[in-house]
C-alpha cells in the first residue's frame, strides 16, 4: 500500500534510484510526501514492525526515517526465528530501544541486545535450544521475563541443566530491577543470594520452577518484594512450603500475594496444605491490595481465620479464591464489612456460598468484576437480579446451569449495557486480565517515555 505514496509522474522512486525522491518538484510530489520528516514520523509510530520494514523499501526518504530510534522503542518479535531475530535487531535495535520481547533467543542475539541496546529497560525472553550466557542482558532493566523452558513439567530431575542458565542471569548486577518473571529453573540459595542485590525489585513471579532455597537464603528477598506470584512450583516438603508462607505472612512490605497449584517431591493427601497460620500471620499488617487463592484439593483453612483477614484488609481491591471450598457466606460478609474496596472477586466454583450470602454483595459501591461461575448454591436468576444493583459493575462471570434464561439475560443486556457476561471462566479471566493489562502496559510506557 504504501509503494503509492512515493509515485510520481511516469515512474517511482526506489531506495537505490539515482534520483532521491527529495529532488523531485512539488508538483510531482503525492500529498504524503509534503509531509514533514516530523509528521511523517508520527505516522509510521502507528505501523506494526512488519510495516515498518516495508516502508524502509520504498524510497530513500522513507528508509531514513523508517530507521530513526524513536519507531523503535517498543519491539515485540517473538514470534520470528533466531537468525531473523538478529539481522532484524542488527538493524533496527538503538540507543532509543525501551522494549524488546524476543523468542527462541540464542547467545549471538543477546550479544546484540547487549551492544545495541544500553538503554533497555524492559525485556521478555524466551530461551532456545542450547546453553546461553544470560549474563549478557543489559544491567539497567526494570522489568525482566525470563521462559528457560517451554514445556510445563514438574520434573526436578528436568530442570538440573536450566538451574545452571538461571544462575549465569545475575553475574551481572541487575541494580534497577523493579519486576522479575521466571518460568522453570531452579531457585536455589544461589539464585537467591544473586537476587539480594537487585534492592529496587518489588514484583517477583516464579512459574512452573523447582524453588529448593534455604530459609536463609529466601528472607531477604521474600520480605522485600510487594507482590509474590507462586504458580505451579515444586517444593521439597511441606515443610519448605510452610517455611516460605511464614516469611511472606510476616513481611511487612507485602501489598500482594498469588498461590496457585503448587506440588511436592512425594505426594501428599488431599487437603493436606493449611493457610491458617499465613493468614493469621497476614492480618497483623493489613497492607495487602491483592490475595489470590487458586489449588483445588491442595489447600484448607478455617474460614474463620480467613474472616479474620477479610475485616481488616480496608485497602483490598482484588480477592480470587478459586475451587476452595472453605469459602462461605461469612467471607462475604466480611467483605462488606472489612474490603469496602474491592474491585475484582473472582469466587469461581465455590459450593458453600448461599444466595442469602450473596445478597451481602448488593450496592457494592467499588465492585467491577464479579465471578460466580459454578457456585452451584446460586440460581442464575438470582445472580442477575444481584448484580443488576452493583453501580460500576462491568464484568459478570456466570453458569447458567442448563436453564433457560434467555429472556432474563436479553432483558439484562438491555439495561445494562456497559456489563459484558462470560459464561466461559477462562475467557471472564482473560477479560479481567485484559482490563489490568492496559493499566500496567499504560504506565510502563508513561514510565519510559
Amino acid at each position: 500500500m504504501f509503494g503509492s505514496f512515493c509515485c510520481y509522474r511516469g515512474s517511482m522512486a526506489r531506495a537505490d534510484d539515482d534520483c532521491p525522491i527529495e529532488n523531485l518538484t512539488d508538483d510531482a510530489l503525492c500529498p504524503i510526501e509534503k509531509l514533514t520528516d516530523d509528521a511523517l514520523l508520527i505516522i509510521f509510530s502507528f505501523l506494526t514492525n512488519e510495516e515498518k520494514c516495508k516502508i524502509a523499501r520504498v524510497c530513500q526518504r522513507f528508509r531514513r526515517l523508517a530507521q530513526d530510534g524513536s519507531l523503535w522503542r517498543y519491539i515485540d518479535v517473538h514470534h520470528a526465528l533466531g537468525q531473523q531475530i538478529e539481522a532484524f535487531l542488527q538493524r533496527y535495535t538503538c540507543q532509543a530501544t525501551k522494549y524488546l520481547k524476543l523468542g527462541h533467543v540464542n547467545h549471538t542475539i543477546l550479544q546484540v541486545i547487549h551492544h545495541r541496546c544500553p538503554n533497555l529497560l524492559q525485556l521478555s525472553l524466551t530461551m532456545g535450544s542450547g546453553d546461553t550466557d544470560l549474563s549478557m542482558i543489559p544491567t539497567n532493566l526494570v522489568w525482566l521475563y525470563v521462559a528457560l523452558v517451554k514445556e510445563e513439567s514438574l520434573q526436578l530431575q528436568s530442570y538440573s541443566r536450566k538451574g545452571v542458565q538461571i544462575q549465569r542471569l545475575w553475574e551481572a548486577p541487575l541494580v534497577c530491577l523493579e519486576y522479575l518473571s521466571v518460568k522453570g529453573g531452579i531457585i536455589n540459595d544461589m539464585v537467591c543470594e544473586r537476587l539480594s542485590g537487585s534492592h529496587a525489585l518489588r514484583q517477583l513471579r516464579f512459574d512452573y520452577s523447582a524453588i529448593t532455597a534455604s530459609v536463609e537464603c529466601q528472607k531477604d528477598i521474600l520480605r522485600q518484594v510487594e507482590m509474590l506470584e507462586i504458580h505451579d512450583c515444586r517444593f521439597k516438603s511441606s515443610d519448605a512450603f510452610y517455611n516460605m508462607c511464614d516469611i511472606v505472612g510476616h513481611s511487612s512490605n507485602l501489598k500482594g500475594l498469588e498461590l496457585c497449584d503448587p506440588s511436592f517431591s512425594e505426594p501428599l493427601p488431599i487437603g493436606s496444605i493449611s493457610l491458617d497460620n499465613l493468614f493469621q500471620a497476614m492480618s497483623g499488617h493489613c497492607s495487602l491490595v491483592l490475595l489470590s487463592v487458586n489449588g483445588p484439593g491442595f489447600f484448607t483453612f478455617r474460614e474463620a481465620s480467613l474472616v479474620q483477614l477479610l475485616q481488616n484488609l480496608h485497602d483490598l481491591e482484588i480477592l480470587s479464591f478459586v475451587y476452595c471450598q472453605d469459602v462461605g457466606d461469612q467471607v462475604l460478609s466480611a467483605i462488606q464489612f472489612g474490603a469496602k474496596n474491592l474491585k475484582v472477586l473472582n469466587l469461581f466454583g465455590n459450593r458453600c456460598i448461599t444466595e442469602a450470602g450473596f445478597e451481602l454483595l448488593r450496592d457494592h459501591p467499588t465492585l467491577l468484576a464479579l465471578s460466580v461461575g459454578s457456585c452451584m448454591k446460586l440460581q442464575p436468576l438470582v445472580i442477575l437480579q444481584i448484580a443488576a444493583t452493583i453501580p460500576n459493575l462491568i464484568l459478570l462471570g456466570m453458569s447458567t446451569r442448563g436453564q433457560d434464561i434467555k429472556t432474563e439475560l436479553a432483558q439484562f443486556e438491555s439495561e445494562h449495557p456497559n456489563v459484558t457476561i462470560e459464561f466461559s471462566y477462562d475467557q471472564w479471566v482473560g477479560q479481567v486480565e485484559r482490563i489490568t493489562q492496559v493499566v500496567s502496559e499504560y504506565e510502563m510506557k508513561q514510565f519510559i517515555h
